[in-house]
């Protein structure tokens, strides 16, 4: 069964307040949100984070790098990205 290929990737900032704060200048941490669609339909969500700076870093290298390698390539976590992978869906990464 091969998985279907990645459509789109996604990311929103989300700048979350700290109840304790860690310092005086870190009172809230930037987080990711990432969805990452399947041209089939399926949706996967996961999150980043950073405390006080370099949340918008993440988020660009996600959005300008990550989702273009992305999109199009299988959407199993285990498929064959990865110089060296030795998984058992290594024959469906084409």
């Amino acid at each position: 069964m091969m998985s279907s290929p990645i459509a789109a990737v996604t990311t929103r900032l989300l700048r979350v307040p700290l109840l304790r704060p860690w310092a005086a200048d870190v009172t809230e941490v930037g987080v990711i949100a990432v969805t990452v669609r399947a041209e089939d339909g399926a949706i996967g969500e996961g999150f980043s984070w950073t405390p006080s700076i370099g949340a918008r870093a993440v988020q660009a290298m996600i959005d300008d790098d990550l989702a273009p390698f992305l999109q199009g390539r299988p959407s199993s976590p285990r498929c064959g990205i990865r110089p060296g992978c030795t998984c058992t869906r290594r024959a469906e990464a084409g």
